[in-house]
Parts: C-alpha cells; sequence; structure tokens
C-alpha cells in the first residue's frame, strides 16, 4: 500500500535525504506460501500489480520476485555459484517491515547479518508496537481483557494520520535492475516477469505454483474480491457508512457466523497489508457511531494484535503440543 505505510514513507525520507534512489522490492518466498492456494496468491499479487503502478507514478523504482522453495532470501543476497547478483549489493541501506512469524523473522536476520549496509526494520503490520502492549513480566499477555484494557487506554496515541510524503526522488537509470534477483527459467531473457506478467501467464504460474506443493485447482476469486489498496479502502467506505451501526449488537448475536452480513470483509487486505490498522481504527474513531458499535469493532483488531503478540514472543507458538492446551487438544481429536 501506499498510505498508512510506514516503512516507505522513512524509506523516501532517507532516500530523499542521501539523493539517493528509491527502490520498492516485493518478493514472494514460495517457501512462506505451501499452506496456501492460487487463490491466496493471485489475490496478493492483484495487490501488488496496482502498488507497482503508484509507486512508479511516485518517481520510485519497483521490482517484483518470485523465489522458489528452498531458496528465500535469495534475491536479496544473490548466489555467485547460481550467477545471482542480488538486490542488496547494490543497496545503500534497506528498509523492511518487521516480520513476525519466525520463517519471516529468521530471513530478516539472515539478510541482517549477511549485507554491509544497515537493515531497519518498522512496524507498519500492526497498530500498536509490540513491546508496548507486551507483558512486563513474561512478555507474552495470556489474559486478552488486559491486553484489550491496554490497547484501548492507548489507541489515540497511536491512532494517527500519516500524510504520504510528496518528495522528488532521484530517478533510478544507472542499474539494470531487470539482471538482479531470481529468474525463472520460462521468463524472457531481456526482462524479468512483472506483478501483471504473472497473472497473465496463467500456465507457467500454475506449474511453479504445484511443483511447489501450493494447491492450483482452487479457483480465483476476483469477480468477488479483487486484491489491493483500492478495493480495501471501497470496503471500509462500505463498512462504516452502512455496516457499523448497530455492529455491537450483531457480533454479540452472530459471533463469528453470517460475517458477510455484518462484518467489513477487511480481514484478508490486513493481512496482505493493502490496508493499515491505523487507517481503519482512525475512521472508525471518527466515524461519529456510538461507542458500543465502535468498541466491538476495535475489540477485534486488538484480537489481531493479541495473535501477533503470541506469535512474537511465544518461541513455541507454532509447536501443536505447546501452543494448543491438553483439553483443547483432547476436543480436537474426537
Amino acid at each position: 500500500r501506499t498510505t498508512h505505510n510506514d516503512s516507505l514513507e522513512i524509506a523516501k525520507s532517507l532516500a530523499v535525504r542521501a539523493n539517493l534512489p528509491l527502490l520498492v522490492l516485493d518478493v514472494i518466498s514460495l517457501d512462506s506460501w505451501k499452506s496456501a492456494s492460487k487463490r491466496h496468491l493471485v489475490f496478493h499479487i492483484e495487490g501488488v500489480v496496482e502498488l507497482e503502478e503508484q509507486i512508479q507514478l511516485d518517481g520510485a523504482a519497483f521490482q517484483f520476485r518470485v523465489e522458489p522453495c528452498g531458496k528465500s532470501g535469495l534475491s536479496i543476497l544473490g548466489d555467485p555459484k547460481l550467477g545471482i547478483q542480488g538486490f542488496a549489493s547494490s543497496a545503500w541501506l534497506i528498509v523492511t517491515d518487521r516480520p513476525h512469524m519466525k520463517m519471516h523473522r529468521e530471513i530478516t536476520t539472515r539478510v541482517a547479518e549477511s549485507v554491509n549496509v544497515a537493515v531497519i526494520d518498522v512496524e507498519s503490520k500492526l497498530l500498536m508496537p509490540l513491546e508496548f502492549l507486551a507483558n512486563p513480566e513474561t512478555k507474552v499477555e495470556p489474559d486478552f481483557s488486559v491486553f484489550f484494557d491496554r490497547f484501548m487506554a492507548n489507541i489515540k496515541k497511536f491512532a494517527k494520520g500519516l500524510t504520504p510524503q510528496e518528495v522528488s526522488l532521484a530517478p533510478c537509470t544507472n542499474l539494470s535492475l531487470h539482471t538482479l534477483g531470481y529468474r525463472w527459467p520460462c521468463e524472457p531473457r531481456e526482462k524479468v516477469w512483472s506483478a501483471k506478467d504473472w497473472l497473465q501467464m496463467e500456465n507457467d504460474r500454475d506449474t511453479i505454483f504445484k511443483e511447489a506443493g501450493i494447491d492450483v485447482d482452487v479457483p480465483v476469486v476476483t469477480t468477488a474480491f479483487k486484491g489491493g489498496e483500492s478495493t480495501a479502502k471501497r470496503l471500509l467506505t462500505t463498512f462504516l457508512s452502512r455496516v457499523l451501526f448497530g455492529y455491537g449488537r450483531a457480533s454479540e448475536v452472530h459471533g463469528e457466523m453470517n460475517r458477510k452480513e455484518y462484518g467489513s470483509l477487511l480481514s484478508p487486505y490486513l493481512c496482505h497489508g493493502f490496508i493499515s490498522p491505523a487507517e481503519i481504527a482512525i475512521s472508525v474513531l471518527r466515524s461519529g457511531k456510538n461507542n458500543d458499535d465502535t468498541a466491538a469493532y476495535l475489540r477485534n483488531i486488538c484480537k489481531r494484535e493479541h495473535a501477533f503478540n503470541k506469535i512474537y514472543f511465544d518461541p513455541d507458538y507454532d509447536v501443536y503440543e505447546k501452543a494448543i492446551s491438553k483439553e483443547s487438544r483432547a476436543v480436537l481429536s474426537k
């Protein structure tokens, strides 16, 4: 996304200060998508197409890469044995979204330890820094009610607008960007596929996904839910004007049922980074709806932050026997 994107705004500022071009790189590592389907990947790539168009209008360069299983980080770091030059080889500084899942943190750590430039990770996926809401003693906060009280007490401190900077960026003219990063054998020699190409080259794309163990038989949902920032903003506007009123009561009555009738439908857009939780929180707080409705929705935003608290501070979050209680495992086994 190009709005409420802390990482992008910091990168812009640093590029202007250094009088250097800004390159925005989006990399899909198929290692991270093994449990996903073609539907998830196409949804993400649709958003990348929109992002690329906007980034280039803002004067920055944009590149998109898809990395095969077992090669995470290859496009950034490169591999002389494979004849691949990484993007980091030409970087003055790297700004990245802060990783939370164990696999993503390992990649970021490996990159930071392997390059000779500074690597800055910025919290742009959550409304509040994880350390701010953490349990003072154990970091992991087991009690959601305590976590929610802490969240609501500080929400106005963090739910603030972030206006995109209008800056003049140096052109990226001295690099052959298409020669950097991983290239698939099916990509033409003179250029690499853009995100739009990955959408259009369906046969080659699905073959690559299938070989990575990704389910390609699940149909895409572009006609109903198209990935991207603009769709996320439209859904938010619709939710605020038509659905938020009465949300508190509806969520109590229906729970997780009939979400399509009373929910915001923004979960996948938050998951893929197409909209910021800060933008949603600001819009809800300024909606003029009653406290019961706004608090009920903000509670769901908080549940997401609480989940990130668990996966970031608990090293065993992905170990079934430790992450799930004995009682819950007994129920699930029936």
